[in-house]
């Protein structure tokens, strides 16, 4: 019993350390818990099939890209929201677990992935829900 007593006053006092510490882990468990994050069961995602041809069509140009810009060419590419999806489609690992809508000028990013891949252990997933504007064309170079 008087350990139980211990055990519980030293993890409330390694909690206010921790926030008082500015720990990165203890805020971020806070940040998750408060945020609801992290859940038992996973968030709905939209579905999104993509043909074979269209996941090759997405890669392809893809491939272009990477090439010119390793040549030191310059390479622009334009992304819709089904050609992310598609190569998200493509993949193995995020296939079902992401997906991406473009309206307008926003950008919104939906995920929900098992926890138990990276911890170990089941049965909690992280669920996200992430918006971004953008306020128009913008390029990527370096600007002196």
């Amino acid at each position: 019993m008087v350990f139980a007593i211990v055990l519980t006053i030293a993890c409330f006092a390694g909690v206010y350390w921790g926030f008082q510490r500015h720990s990165a882990i203890v805020h971020g468990i806070y940040w998750l818990a408060k945020t609801h994050s992290l859940g038992e069961a996973p968030a709905p995602l939209p579905e999104f099939t993509a043909s074979d041809e269209q996941i090759q069509a997405v890669r392809e140009r893809w491939q272009d890209f990477e090439q010119r810009t390793r040549a030191g060419q310059p390479a622009q590419i334009e992304l819709s929201a089904d050609d992310i999806n598609s190569m998200i489609a493509a993949s193995r690992e995020a296939r079902g677990k992401i997906f991406v809508s473009i309206n307008g000028n926003q950008l919104r990013l939906q995920a929900s992935v098992p926890l138990g891949e990276f911890l170990g252990r089941p049965g909690y997933y992280f669920n996200g829900d992430i918006t971004v504007e953008f306020k128009g064309a913008e390029s990527l170079e370096i600007r002196s």
